[in-house]
């Protein structure tokens, strides 16, 4: 009986408790709709924004890719003159005037005195 006692005892004090404290209902308000729609448009903006660097990015490695691509074949071209010009220096003073010779008439169109030169119109 005494436990019964106990627990009545148990629940007037609890009924007793939840009287005193007043207990309101809090609703908790939910995120406005606007602020949504706001964060919505910020992280869009955000992805376009992004989107567009990464184009221009690209394109601009690729225009870089073209100019470093230009850049090596003008090297190759300089190592191949570098080496016309090493086998050059090695020449006996003979062969160094008949390289002059060939250079002049091929680069600059030079012919020698009384020399005719016949040009090709047809185009053949």
């Amino acid at each position: 009986m005494r436990n019964m006692d106990e627990n009545n005892v148990r629940k007037n004090l609890s009924n007793e408790a939840k009287n005193s404290l007043d207990i309101k209902e809090v609703e908790v308000n939910k995120p406005k709709k606007k602020n949504r729609w706001l964060l919505y448009l910020v992280i869009l903006g955000f992805a376009v924004y992004s989107v567009i660097t990464i184009v221009n990015q690209s394109i601009a490695i690729e225009a870089k890719k073209a100019e470093l691509q230009k850049i090596r074949d003008e090297i190759v071209i300089k190592e191949i003159k570098n080496d016309e010009m090493s086998e050059v220096n090695n020449f006996t003073d003979e062969q160094k005037a008949e390289y002059i010779e060939e250079e002049a008439r091929d680069i600059y169109g030079y012919i020698k005195p009384g020399e005719r030169v016949f040009i090709n119109v047809s185009g053949d």
